[in-house]
């Protein structure tokens, strides 16, 4: 076997993990979901953006199911990678999960990020593959230093 091929094989291989990491991907945010299934889900409105570290929190304005108006802490989402920025701003409208014992615990309903990691990973491991692919097409033109033993 040549080098070239058994970097074909590395490459391959890494490309085969990174694609089975996006079933995790998704077991983890479904497991996230049920458990923001156990709380409540409700529409609200962003009443301030507030810059806490490297990140933004949203102070959310909703209604809950009986009608009583609270305001809640949700991290934003965001945009940008150099100047990062919240996506939501004052006004915008989100979906909120909480929990109605501990309104602590409040996220916003997105699959916005989910779809970003979904598609960067698949992405990544597709240029893993067909690196694979040219690399090992290479080392079946005779390209490439064999491997040899220590015998």
């Amino acid at each position: 076997m040549t080098r070239r091929r058994a970097l074909a094989l590395v490459t391959a291989l890494l490309g085969l993990a990174v694609a089975a990491s996006i079933p995790a991907l998704l077991r983890d945010e479904l497991r996230a979901r049920s458990a923001d299934a156990l709380g409540a889900v409700a529409n609200g409105t962003v009443v301030a953006v507030e810059r806490e570290g490297e990140g933004f929190t949203l102070i959310v304005e909703l209604a809950d199911a009986a009608g009583v108006t609270h305001r809640l802490r949700v991290l934003a989402e965001t945009t940008g990678v150099l100047a990062p920025r919240p996506r939501q701003q004052v006004g915008d409208p989100v979906l909120v999960a909480y929990d109605p014992s501990d309104l602590s615990r409040a996220r916003l309903v997105s699959v916005r990020t989910l779809w970003r990691s979904i598609v960067s990973r698949g992405l990544a491991a597709l240029a893993f593959l067909v690196m694979a692919v040219g690399l090992w097409r290479d080392a079946g033109k005779g390209r490439g230093t064999p491997i040899r033993s220590a015998a």
